[in-house]
């Protein structure tokens, strides 16, 4: 029995349907893979390769999403159901991404470089009240590290910040380089040395032994330039107290700050 024109039409039409469906939309990707045996099996715009529906080159769709952020381009694409992109081939570039200082619109809200404030590291120390930020300015962080300008009026974190303390600062009372330790604390850049500072606190003083038989008395600190220590002086003289010294025979003496004079002699 021959078949008229129209219900031969009709047939094709229907199967073409009945393959359409078992394919998805090339205008709404989902990752799932097109299989085919020839390119006749794939859609229109597709070709098959190794098996597979991929579509050919300099064809374009009217909403697609070829970087995988899952935001859409194209002219058919909703928004009202669709993350608009405004760069598919970038998936660093949609509406959900964050604005960078970079010179572009990463966020696709038609504005560059809006609003970029990076907060700067150190919050502590003389760094705390500085608040420091660096802005952004013609797709540049300025200024372009936060202790660009260190140490210095324009610092960021202010005029008191050094970014490693030395000798100036490890005596001023003041957390400097806003690593959470201040001064003497600061061991890894402060010498312990303190000016002044009561030494050979133990003596013979006190102990029943004369003044001018005590080799040990009570001395002041004395530190080098550098912050480094000196050794323990009387009354800034010249002469470095003895502490600890083995006992002189025969010197009428208490030479090792024991309460005794010429011991074991």
């Amino acid at each position: 029995m021959r078949m008229s024109p129209f219900k031969s039409l009709l047939l094709l039409s229907l199967l073409f349907v009945g393959f359409a469906c078992t394919v998805n939309d090339p205008g709404v990707e989902t990752g799932d893979v097109w299989e085919c045996g020839t390119t006749e099996d794939c859609i229109s715009g597709f070709e098959c390769i190794n098996s597979v529906c991929v579509k050919k080159a300099g064809i374009d769709f009217p909403c697609r999403d070829e970087d995988k952020d899952d935001a859409w381009f194209g002219p058919e694409c909703d928004p009202a159901t669709q993350m608009i992109d405004c760069d598919d081939a970038n998936n660093q570039i949609h509406p959900n991404a964050t604005e960078l200082c970079n010179n572009q619109d990463d966020n696709c809200n038609d504005e560059t470089d809006e609003n970029v404030v990076l907060a700067c590291p150190l919050t502590t120390g003389v760094c705390a009240a500085a608040n420091a930020v660096q802005t952004c300015l013609d797709g540049n962080l300025v200024p372009p590290t936060c202790d660009a300008d260190c140490p210095g009026a324009t610092c960021l974190y202010g005029v008191d910040f050094v970014p490693t303390e030395g000798v100036a600062e490890c005596h001023d009372g003041l957390d400097n380089d806003c690593d959470s330790l201040t001064d003497k604390a600061d061991v890894a850049n402060c010498p312990t040395c303190t000016q002044g500072e009561a030494c050979n606190t133990i003596t013979c003083l006190g102990s029943g032994v004369p003044e001018n038989q005590c080799a040990c008395k009570v001395g002041a600190r004395v530190c080098n330039p550098d912050g480094t220590d000196s050794g323990c002086f009387l009354n800034d003289s010249p002469v470095l107290l003895p502490f600890g010294q083995a006992e002189v025979c025969g010197n009428s003496m208490d030479d090792n700050c024991d309460g005794q004079i010429d011991e074991g002699c």
